[in-house]
């Protein structure tokens, strides 16, 4: 029974198995692209920390302001906060992706988004600034 459903159904298997496949390599070349651009990074800038990004390397703070960190090393999967938007205390600003779980990472205070420095894909480690809230 099982070998006929395999044959009746082999071209809609083959068409998914082709689209994973797809979706695989091309998740694998967003990987690559985006170590290259932390080993480019990381090349032209010295004294910054492994892993650093030159986003992470520009932060300096405002009297007033708060940076706000990722809590854990992964992705950032989604990006709720826009520079100049108003957050309430609570609102989601970041939601990362660490092994396949989603971290919501909620303002700890009302603010105004002024500075964003990561966005959507690109990997992130834990204490690294995300965003800066300002007054």
């Amino acid at each position: 029974e099982y070998q006929r459903f395999l044959a009746e159904n082999a071209a809609s298997i083959a068409a998914f198995k082709a689209r994973q496949q797809a979706a695989f390599d091309a998740e694998r070349g967003r990987w690559q692209s985006l170590q290259d651009r932390a080993t480019d990074v990381g090349a032209e800038s010295s004294d910054s920390a492994p892993g650093a990004t030159a986003e992470a390397v520009s932060i300096s703070l405002a009297a007033g302001h708060v940076a706000v960190s990722a809590p854990v090393s992964g992705s950032v999967w989604k990006l709720d906060a826009r520079v100049g938007g108003r957050v309430e205390r609570g609102a989601t600003l970041v939601v990362l992706e660490a092994m396949k779980m989603e971290i919501t990472v909620h303002a700890e205070r009302a603010g105004t988004v002024t500075q964003v420095c990561y966005r959507r894909g690109q990997s992130v480690t834990a204490g690294d600034v995300l965003l800066v809230l300002g007054p």
